[in-house]
């Protein structure tokens, strides 16, 4: 279902009329008809008024959109982190998460990393600082090499 689909639907189970979820959220009228009719779409901070004047997530209203929207490097990060974790594999380690404390109360990661004789926990900042600091190794590394060939 789309947002304008999902507004409605939800607007009608709470028994709101177009008018009253206007009034709740501070939006006019006419806008909420608008993006109920798909005549406009709604700003991603008018999804989260009209979410909370709903008693749901703007996520709820949006989907996965709602997420790209509210986090447009993810896509970036993830294909970093995925690829760093294939090029310690291509090493000959392997990478295994674990959550610290029970996954409803943390959603903290710790890292063990085992291979060629080596077993490691490392925390999700230590493993940042690896991830970054081979990435700088390998560009100093490059630089240097380039900077040979000139000569």
């Amino acid at each position: 279902m789309t947002v304008n689909e999902n507004i409605k639907r939800i607007r009608k189970e709470r028994g709101l009329t177009q008018k009253r979820l206007g009034e709740i959220c501070g939006i006019a009228e006419p806008n909420i008809r608008k993006y109920e009719n798909g005549k406009q779409n709604p700003k991603l901070e008018t999804v989260e008024k009209i979410a909370s004047a709903l008693g749901v997530s703007a996520f709820e209203l949006m989907g996965v959109e709602y997420f790209d929207l509210k986090n447009p490097d993810a896509g970036k990060q993830y294909a970093e982190y995925n690829s760093f974790q294939n090029y310690l594999r291509s090493l000959g380690y392997a990478v295994k998460e674990e959550l610290d404390g029970s996954q409803e109360e943390s959603t903290l990661c710790s890292y063990v990393i085992t291979g060629n004789g080596i077993s490691v926990v490392l925390s999700g900042k230590e493993y940042d600082q690896l991830q970054s600091s081979t990435g700088d190794l390998l560009f100093s590394f490059l630089w240097k090499k380039q900077q040979q060939n000139k000569k």
